[in-house]
């Protein structure tokens, strides 16, 4: 490691002494050592340190500070006062430089910091054997340290990659200077263990290769342009940002559901992402040049002026292909059906028209769709083509119950009896890339039931097609009246829409279904009347301010978790950032609520939230544990000494998931993905029941006064409905039937591909 001298001050004076004057001649650099962390937080830091000159102290702010103690540092920046002046006079770092540690207390603090596997004792032991001359072993012949008790090859190997890691940090926040603000710890190490691990040098890779790195998990085209922006040969018209402007765009647009999207609209997006900050210094002309050499790179897919990424596009066409390979197959009559099916019924209860027609076509085809409202007897359908699939098969018979989350999962089995589990189990998606390959050819089954279909998202629905082996028969159950699924595409819609796949709507209401207020107006919402009917399980409380509102939903929620249980209750919300009636403002009164903060009891500090022992919480990202969406609850928060460095604490939360018994430690860095779950957004919310839903329904919501959402909330609910907020926002969507249109050609292509060409 080099040394790094002190450099002289704007001044010309060395170890200029702090003053209160701000009019001052000022240091551009300051020789300091840590003193106290202020505060941190998405790698944006306040610290304290001492300067090493004059033994006053200072504040400074910045990305990344350094915070070994007994270091000095070399501070590069500029003095101006904090934003909110609590702090005052405060050094603007840009970058920093490190002196050689030297001395017992500043090597063992190094090597701690480092978070290696070398604590404080062993640190001790090194520094008791080489002294300051630590420095020349490890850069001849660090094997050398294994010596020393308590240190092994494992540990020799981490201690010089992590030393090789910080260098690299170092030297790439002195290169982006400012811009490295951009980055939070985590990020960086991410960057430099991904360049390691594809054999990249880190500093080289962000000079010339910057938009590489948004393959870098945290890594989106606008943090990658903002480092890129600040390397001295930027040129806005370069291709390379070209091409990964439209990375960024097809994200955006995945996002919003789109699959595709049209050519002129994002020749216009790309226009108005490259020229930010930019005075039309792209072209779209440019832009086209680009598309032309994406094309060419086979980066996108052009189909009827809709652009494809080529990910997307192998995804709708994969879907096509193994939908019409699945229905290719030849299947033998089957005759005994309708024996089965009295057979079934002398057991339980006539079944409607309509629900034999669903049974008989699941076994005279290989591809069913089954829709339906609330009340229409879905699961009494699903439970009588088991028994069929079992009378048919017998010994032979392989079901296999699917569904998109595993709350829905789980009541699917409760349902019918059978074991069900989520389509991410089953084809071994985790949301981790290295782990996500794990299942690979044909899943074992004959027949596969999945239902919540309108919650399947295209990259599921292709993924999942393309493991059903052949012969096998598939049944989709849903409402494609609900609310699409979150992520891109509208699988269950386009399904129906093209006519392509067998599909039986159910649309009797039995008879002990007609009297749950539930179903009525959940009907009733569906076809656009406002003619709802309140009941003391199903009322409509009028409230008009926010603040209103906001106590009153709070108390019914208290209320009703009295009654009925934390994890049967919730409330739904269409915002979750926006405003005084968004999800987060809910989450942190409830939280308050029913789970207040108690003296000497651990808690953990994320971003904004603090989450406690019995919160609940909903993981957002998908990960090898949960899938995003899925619902916890924190059984508890434990302080234990962190496994790389001894002389320093970590928190560890016990966390279960979707009721099923197993607890899972999740570190404060895993809890980045988790969010409370006592309000969550009506999206969140699919696929999920509860036996008392309390929904938030108010002008302050306009954009989202929409009747599938206004549906979708309603149908989460198996027992109790409070509609909280104005008369006429609720009437406004339940009258606004428009949906948003979501780029796709997969109902077109099927379509196609099953229509018989004369």
């Amino acid at each position: 490691m080099r040394h790094i001298s002190h450099r002289r001050c704007a001044s010309g004076r060395r170890g200029q002494p702090l003053c209160n004057d701000i009019n001052q001649t000022l240091k551009e650099e300051v020789r300091c050592k840590h003193s106290f962390t202020i505060h941190s937080a998405d790698g944006f830091m306040v610290v304290r340190y001492k300067d090493a000159d004059t033994g006053e102290y200072l504040v400074a702010c910045g990305s990344n500070l350094p915070t070994a103690s007994d270091i000095i540092y070399t501070l590069h920046g500029k003095w101006g006062m904090s934003k909110n002046g609590k702090y005052g006079r405060q050094f603007e770092v840009s970058y920093f430089d490190m002196e050689q540690p030297k001395g017992k207390a500043a090597i063992v603090s190094y090597f701690c910091s480092l978070k290696c596997g070398i604590g404080k004792v062993v640190s001790g032991r090194i520094y008791a054997k080489w002294g300051d001359g630590v420095w020349n072993v490890l850069e001849s012949d660090p094997s050398q340290l294994k010596a020393v008790n308590g240190v092994t090859d494992k540990t020799v190997t981490k201690l010089m990659t992590r030393l090789k890691e910080t260098e690299f940090q170092r030297q790439i926040i002195a290169k982006l200077g400012d811009a490295a603000a951009a980055i939070t710890p985590k990020m960086l190490n991410d960057l430099v263990r991904y360049c390691n691990k594809n054999e990249l040098d880190p500093l080289d890779t962000v000079e010339h290769h910057t938009y590489s790195l948004m393959q870098v998990r945290g890594f989106g085209f606008e943090t990658v342009d903002r480092l890129a922006r600040a390397l001295p040969d930027f040129d806005p018209a370069r291709s390379a940002r070209l091409i990964a402007s439209l990375a960024y765009i097809f994200e955006q647009k995945s996002m919003e559901g789109h699959v595709c999207v049209p050519k002129d609209e994002l020749l216009g997006e790309m226009t108005k992402v490259l020229n930010a900050g930019f005075h039309n210094a792209v072209s779209e002309d440019s832009c086209k040049e680009a598309l032309n050499l994406a094309y060419k790179m086979k980066i996108i897919k052009v189909t009827a002026n809709m652009v494809y990424s080529t990910k997307s596009f192998e995804e709708e066409t994969g879907i096509v292909k193994d939908i019409r390979r699945i229905m290719s197959a030849s299947d033998s009559k089957i005759t005994e059906i309708d024996t089965f099916i009295e057979e079934y019924e002398d057991a339980n209860f006539k079944l409607a028209d309509s629900q034999r027609d669903a049974v008989h076509g699941v076994f005279e085809h290989q591809v069913e769709i089954i829709t339906g409202g609330p009340g229409t007897g879905k699961t009494t359908v699903t439970k009588a083509v088991l028994y069929v699939h079992q009378q048919v098969f017998g010994g032979d018979s392989n079901a296999v119950l699917l569904a998109p989350t595993g709350r829905a999962a789980r009541r699917m089995s409760e349902a019918t009896g059978f074991p069900a589990q989520t389509i991410h189990s089953a084809i071994g998606y985790t949301g981790v890339p290295e782990l996500d390959n794990r299942n690979e050819g044909f899943l074992e089954g004959n027949l596969f039931i999945i239902d919540e279909s309108s919650m399947m998202d295209q990259f599921i629905a292709a993924k999942l097609l393309s493991m059903i082996p052949d012969g096998a028969k598939v049944v989709f159950v849903g409402d494609p009246d609900q609310l699409p699924s979150v992520g891109a595409g509208n699988v269950l819609r386009e399904m129906i829409r093209s006519k392509a796949v067998p599909t039986t709507r159910l649309s009797v209401i039995f008879r002990q279904a007609q009297d749950n207020p539930i179903v009525g107006n959940s009907l009733k919402i569906n076809q656009g009347c406002t003619n709802l009917t309140f009941t003391n399980t199903f009322c409509f409380i009028e409230r008009s301010a926010p603040e209103e509102i906001l106590r009153t939903a709070c108390a019914f929620y208290v209320k009703a978790v009295k009654k009925f249980g934390l994890e049967n209750v919730i409330l739904l919300n269409p915002f979750r950032n926006k405003g005084l009636l968004s999800v987060n403002e809910f989450n942190r009164q409830l939280q308050n609520l029913i789970n207040p903060p108690i003296e000497g009891e651990e808690s953990i500090k994320i971003r904004k939230l603090e989450f406690r022992p019995r919160d609940l919480v909903m993981q957002t990202k998908n990960t090898e544990i949960a899938m995003n969406g899925d619902i916890g609850v924190i059984h508890e928060i434990s302080k234990m000494p962190d496994p790389d460095d001894m002389n320093r604490w970590t928190y560890i939360a016990s966390i279960e998931f979707n009721g099923d018994g197993k607890r899972h430690d999740y570190t404060p860095e895993m809890m980045q993905d988790l969010d409370l779950a006592y309000c969550t957004t009506v999206h969140k919310s699919q696929g999920s029941e509860y036996q008392t839903v309390i929904m938030v329904v108010s002008e302050e919501h306009k954009v989202m006064l929409k009747r599938n959402i206004i549906y979708t909330g309603v149908t989460r609910a198996k027992q109790n409905v409070a509609l909280i907020g104005q008369t006429e926002a609720l009437n406004t969507a339940i009258l606004n039937n428009q949906t948003d249109v979501r780029h796709t050609l997969l109902g077109d292509r099927l379509h196609a591909a099953f229509t018989v060409k004369s």
